[in-house]
């Protein structure tokens, strides 16, 4: 009867720490959203700012005939796929922080 006292006791002590641990970890997510969302704009800014430098730059290299490495075209790609992911989220984000918008939908 111990043994499986001891069974069923470590059972749900690891179920507990595991729901625990999940739990825990989407409060935390909630709490740090608005901080987290807030490093996400100025991060995508900070990455725009830094696509129009290589938008003139490789401007300036085709004016110049230099080839524009497969690299550059690349970066310049991933950059505006990752903004067409970001972009719905700011929005979406935004939406939600107008009053009363949560009983709206």
């Amino acid at each position: 009867m111990e043994v499986v006292a001891a069974v069923v006791g470590a059972l749900v002590t690891e179920t507990g720490k595991l729901l625990c641990g999940c739990a825990c970890s989407k409060i935390s997510t909630a709490v740090n959203l608005p901080s987290n969302l807030a490093v996400l704009v100025k991060e995508m800014e900070n990455l725009m700012d830094r696509r129009k430098e290589v938008k003139v730059e490789e401007g300036v290299a085709e004016e110049e005939g230099n080839k524009i490495r497969a690299q550059v075209i690349k970066w310049l790609k991933d950059v505006e796929n990752l903004q067409l992911r970001v972009d719905p989220i700011q929005k979406k984000m935004d939406n939600m922080k107008k009053p009363f918008a949560c009983f709206l939908k």
